[in-house]
């Protein structure tokens, strides 16, 4: 993610702040946010109206991010087996470096 232009221009020098609902999938992101000192989780109680604005934003993303996934389709399933996780890792990264630029404040204002 540090090398992406998109942080380096205007993240590098500044603390990320990580706003987290109570999905499962944020379970383990303590443990991968450990030895970051760049970057804060703040995790939100079961309802937070703040994070609303945001939703258009996810939804955007994970629209765009679908998308492109579903070109891949064949790359995914095609994989020889023991490979297909590591695969399908590195697409999702490839894709989501792809589609980060979707997000700008016009999706969250």
């Amino acid at each position: 993610m540090k090398t992406h232009p998109v942080y380096q221009e205007h993240f590098e020098v500044m603390m990320i702040v990580a706003v987290l609902d109570n999905a499962a999938v944020h379970n383990e992101t303590e443990d991968l946010a450990q030895d970051r000192s760049d970057l804060e989780l703040l995790r939100l109680g079961p309802y937070s109206p703040m994070c609303n604005p945001i939703k258009g934003c996810f939804s955007v993303s994970k629209a765009r991010i679908k998308r492109c996934l579903s070109l891949s389709h064949g790359i995914m399933f095609d994989a020889p087996y023991g490979e297909k996780t590591e695969l399908r890792m590195q697409l999702l990264k490839r894709t989501a470096e792809r589609c980060i630029s979707c997000i700008d404040l016009r999706l969250v204002n």
